[in-house]
């Protein structure tokens, strides 16, 4: 049960359903499964959790990264998801068995982001080395890197057609990018500070 503290930091007008407090560490990026019945919390503890969102049971954890996990996303039919660490991979994870499917290793930097495209062919990571790169989610091969952000690179998203994407920076800029060229079509410039979460509309 959550504690009167907790209670006590609950906006006006909101009613807490659920308290999930498992976890040992602090919990980063997490991510709605698809079909929205699921949560997915990425941990400082290195590990992952899955959590029924409507009865707030746990449901699965996911154990493999040496390091703290910074970011997870759903594969677009539910079935998978993918992490990124500290520890420099990324891993593919499957949902019903908690079993981990591949790991791709990303050079020698620390991936704070990653995104499953709407079709479910590619994932792309963000990293503390400043690049984004695309993978293909089946093979895990690396098939581009994108070059422009001046700084790590927290957060990406991409755009519901699949054909853009967004990423946020440490480098206070959000940058859109044209996926099939790699280069980026604008640059929104405005925040004083790093950009930690994007989103597009639907």
């Amino acid at each position: 049960m959550p504690d009167k503290g907790m209670k006590d930091q609950i906006p006006l007008g909101f009613t807490l359903r659920h308290a999930f407090q498992e976890h040992a560490g602090a919990i980063n990026q997490i991510a709605w499964s698809p079909n929205g019945h699921t949560l997915a919390s990425p941990s400082n503890d290195k590990t992952i959790y899955l959590w029924n969102a409507n009865t707030g049971q746990f449901l699965q954890h996911f154990i493999g990264h040496t390091d703290t996990i910074y970011s997870v996303t759903w594969s677009p039919d539910g079935s998978s998801l993918a992490s990124g660490s500290n520890d420099t991979t990324i891993r593919l994870w499957d949902v019903q068995t908690g079993q981990c499917l591949q790991t791709i290793v990303e050079c020698s930097s620390p991936v704070f982001s990653i995104a499953w495209s709407p079709d479910g062919s590619f994932l792309a990571s963000g990293s503390k080395d400043k690049f984004i790169r695309i993978w293909n989610a089946q093979t895990g091969q690396h098939l581009q890197t994108l070059t422009g952000h001046s700084s790590w690179v927290f957060s990406i998203v991409w755009s519901p057609d699949g054909h853009l994407l967004a990423s946020g920076s440490d480098d206070t800029n959000v940058v859109i990018w044209d996926v099939q060229t790699g280069q980026p079509l604008q640059t929104l410039k405005g925040h004083s500070r790093a950009v930690f979460s994007i989103a597009w509309t639907s």
